[in-house]
């Protein structure tokens, strides 16, 4: 049994864990990674031309001020998290196409600007491993709850009169004078940041997986499944009816993966416990009271 001093460092560490900030050596690192959540979330465009493209977002900036100095800080430290190396390297191959495509291009602005953008998508994703290595993954676990509640928040607060999110005062000119573009933005659920209802609701669909998946981890069960009610009606109400065919199409095959039925004929686990195997650490020690095991450790 341990004793008294023990018991209190493990409701102290508990306790600790439950709180949003990051703590540690490199804790402003988490810090930043809130400001590149915020970024990401509402990625205002100015109206302002540079190399091949015809305007500068708030992303745009936060990406080239985060990249430097956190590639610096990870080598310093002896390594530079990416996560699931095959995963990485999956993500990796269109940047690789795009940027071996410029040898037969007859558009050389076109492929670089493509260039640019599949290495922004890369310097996204390291960003995002590098920076959330200080969170455990109770704190992470809040972030897949919050970010879509904000998300939906944003978009119907756009449809206010007066509203600052009007997409008249978040969207480019360029794009506002496109024809029938506002009328497709006031007839279908949109985001004044993110762009009209297919681009909304494909936003949305990639976080699903997410709350499912810190639902069946145990963590924050009641508010997961409002969330998932909320996101899903959402994507209804976005009336993407390929997005909503796929979401369908994918969770019915995931709850059929999951019946009784099905794992007792293939004698296999749940598809949910190969997230398991990987981040078993942190699940089993927040079932048991404690889960200090920051996220980043996960190999």
């Amino acid at each position: 049994m341990p004793d008294s001093t023990d018991k209190r460092k493990l409701d102290r560490q508990h306790r600790d864990n439950k709180v949003l900030l990051p703590v540690g050596k490199f804790y402003w690192f988490g810090f930043l990674f809130l400001f590149l959540v915020f970024a990401l979330l509402f990625p205002y465009r100015f109206e302002y031309s540079w190399a091949f493209f015809s305007s500068l977002s708030v992303l745009d900036v936060a990406l080239a001020v985060l990249f430097i100095p956190v590639t610096l800080v990870a080598v310093t430290r002896g390594r530079i998290a990416v996560g699931d190396r095959k995963v990485f390297f999956v993500l990796l191959m269109p940047l690789i196409f795009a940027f071996i495509s410029i040898i037969w291009s007859i558009n050389t602005s076109a492929t670089f600007k493509s260039v640019v953008v599949c290495a922004a998508a890369v310097v996204v994703i390291l960003l995002a491993v590098n920076l959330s290595a200080e969170y455990s993954f109770d704190r992470l676990s809040l972030f897949f709850i919050v970010i879509p509640l904000l998300l939906i928040v944003t978009s119907i607060a756009s449809y206010f009169p007066g509203s600052p999110f009007k997409p008249e005062l978040t969207m480019l000119s360029q794009a506002l004078n496109q024809d029938g573009f506002l009328l497709s933005y006031y007839a279908r659920l949109s985001h004044p940041f993110i762009g009209l209802s297919n681009s909304f609701a494909t936003i949305l669909a990639m976080f699903l997986p997410f709350i499912f998946l810190v639902n069946r981890a145990g963590l924050y069960k009641r508010s997961s499944w409002w969330v998932i009610i909320l996101t899903f009606g959402a994507i209804i109400a976005t009336g993407s009816r390929g997005v909503l065919l796929a979401v369908v199409i994918v969770y019915m095959g995931l709850f059929f993966l999951e019946s009784d039925d099905f794992r007792s004929y293939t004698h296999q686990r749940p598809i949910y416990c190969r997230y398991e195997s990987v981040n078993c650490r942190n699940v089993r020690a927040h079932q048991s009271g404690c889960s200090e095991a920051p996220f980043g450790s996960i190999k």
